[in-house]
């Protein structure tokens, strides 16, 4: 019954909206916040590689806490990362790997 409505609130439209936002919010920020988006981001791509530390959260404002909790939803309710990181805008999560690679842990 629970996991029925956390589904209910994570759609996988909301899931690809808020891989989309985050991306071109981490690409276009430079500062902690950007560094927070593109961190979650990766992990949700790959956490072997980019361990996300989830207390960093707090330091988001409330409309890109929202898209955050949102990828965090859908990678645990859809098992996988979006299809984004992979067809829709490859182009710009390869272009955030690049800027954001350093984070690899």
């Amino acid at each position: 019954m629970m996991l029925k409505s956390i589904r209910r609130e994570t759609t996988v439209k909301d899931y690809e909206w808020a891989c989309k936002s985050l991306v071109d919010f981490a690409l276009s920020h430079h500062g902690s916040s950007g560094r927070i988006c593109a961190q979650l981001l990766l992990s949700a791509h790959n956490s072997i590689h980019f361990q996300f530390p989830i207390a960093d959260l707090y330091a988001l404002d409330t409309r890109y806490l929202a898209l955050a909790i949102h990828v965090i939803r859908g990678r645990a309710i859809y098992c996988e990362p979006h299809e984004f990181f992979d067809e829709c805008n490859s182009s710009k999560f390869d272009e955030l790997y690049e800027q954001w690679k350093h984070l690899k842990g």
